[in-house]
């Protein structure tokens, strides 16, 4: 933005133009980095850090902006908005997002947990217990099965030698 600014201040430019393009300025595209992670398939501490760095930067790059964008429109308009309003405006949405992921969190957790105490009541029933007895059965006959196998084989193996 001081960047910016110097060179509308010299130009003649409003300065609140400079607050927004420094705003745009602040956000870097994570594609670059991200890609050089994939391409040479790196990993260690900096790659672990980078990735979630990257998001980070993007998340903050956007509040900047959208605070920029904030106060030069509350600047610029004619009804006076206070500052604690164009706070309150801009951090909002995320607090809403962040609100409403706690809450899907807990609600998935729990609707886990009742899916969970269902397959639990599932494996004590009658027909789970049909089912394994089932599979110990025919498990025990394929490994009888694999000690004739390996019988035969050996059978197999003196013929050889023998002849």
């Amino acid at each position: 933005s001081l960047v910016f600014g110097v060179i509308f201040w010299f130009t003649g430019t409003p300065l609140y133009l400079a607050f927004l393009f420094g705003g745009i300025a602040l956000a870097t595209a994570p594609a670059p980095s991200l890609s050089v992670v994939r391409d040479l398939k790196t990993s260690g501490p900096v790659t672990r850090t980078l990735i979630p760095m990257a998001a980070l930067d993007d998340l903050v790059g956007a509040l900047v902006f959208f605070l920029v964008i904030a106060f030069v429109s509350a600047h610029l308009s004619t009804s006076g908005i206070p500052v604690p309003m164009v706070l309150f405006l801009v951090f909002l949405s995320p607090l809403t997002g962040v609100l409403a992921g706690v809450v899907l969190m807990f609600v998935t957790g729990i609707v886990t947990a009742i899916i969970s105490v269902d397959d639990d009541k599932d494996l004590q029933s009658s027909e789970y217990k049909d089912v394994k007895k089932r599979y110990d059965e025919a498990a025990g006959r394929v490994s009888s099965i694999e000690e004739r196998i390996n019988g035969l084989l050996e059978d197999i193996e003196y013929a050889k030698k023998d002849l």
